[in-house]
């Protein structure tokens, strides 16, 4: 007796097929590079959505963030504060949201001191409008941001 099975094959060129994986999380608020002055506070945003929920964490430097310090608080709408900001604070951190599934997004952002500056070479009567050199120096000899900035001195 012959065999009735036939292999059929369905196929279309033009055709794509999106599968979405809701639970790979995906950034809803992206955290920003931030440069403050000593000792004032900086804040971290950061949001992500997945399905189920996203666990949400802040690393320093590669390492987790405990948020039982004192000057380290993280909200629970994924923000991140960071009180009395000292040189030990400057680096680059990490907001991860990590899906069910294991998978993980991450978004990194980093933190500066502003610079403090030294006018060693300045004449004392300076006249306003006048062009005067100075030196930039970072705490703990870090180098300044990458980023485009203004540099704004007030002479007295």
């Amino acid at each position: 007796m012959r065999s009735q099975c036939r292999r059929l094959v369905c196929s279309n060129r033009n055709f794509t097929l999106s599968i979405i994986d809701k639970s790979l999380p995906q950034p809803l608020v992206i955290p920003e590079d931030q440069v403050v002055n000593k000792n004032e506070d900086a804040m971290f945003h950061c949001q992500f959505t997945a399905t189920p929920d996203p666990v949400l964490e802040w690393f320093f430097e590669d390492h987790t963030l405990l948020s039982n310090k004192s000057r380290v608080t993280v909200f629970q709408n994924g923000s991140l504060l960071i009180s009395a900001v000292r040189p030990r604070s400057s680096g680059m951190y990490q907001c991860v949201g990590t899906g069910h599934s294991g998978k993980k997004t991450v978004l990194k952002a980093s933190l500066h001191l502003a610079g403090t500056v030294n006018t060693p070479h300045l004449p004392p009567s300076n006249p306003r409008g006048d062009v005067a050199p100075f030196e930039m120096r970072f705490p703990g000899g870090r180098a300044p941001p990458q980023d485009p900035c203004l540099w704004l001195i007030v002479l007295p």
